[in-house]
């Protein structure tokens, strides 16, 4: 296509995931669990599974560790953020 070129390998990578992969994704780092970050978001494992692998490919890595990892160099994941929802939301009630 003349005068049209992609950009895509200009976006910011967290800018290819949507919001709700990106939900996921602070989710299974905080859990590090499928059901219950599933059971957390009110959503099937099937369905955490579907979000967990697209955003795999957004990123292009082949498995969960690789995506938090990736998350976490790339400064998708804010690892003191997490730890301070992680103290809030596992603390007795």
């Amino acid at each position: 296509m003349e005068g049209r070129r992609s950009c895509d390998h200009e976006k910011p990578q967290d800018a290819l995931l949507s919001r709700r992969e990106r939900e996921v994704l602070h989710a299974i780092a905080l859990t590090g669990s499928l059901k219950q970050t599933a059971d957390w978001l009110c959503i099937t494992q099937s369905t955490l599974k579907k979000h967990l692998a697209s955003a795999r490919r957004k990123l292009g890595v082949d498995n969960n560790i690789q995506l938090i990892v990736k998350a976490i160099r790339n400064r998708l994941l804010d690892v003191e953020a997490l730890s301070a929802f992680e103290d809030e939301a596992m603390a007795p009630k």
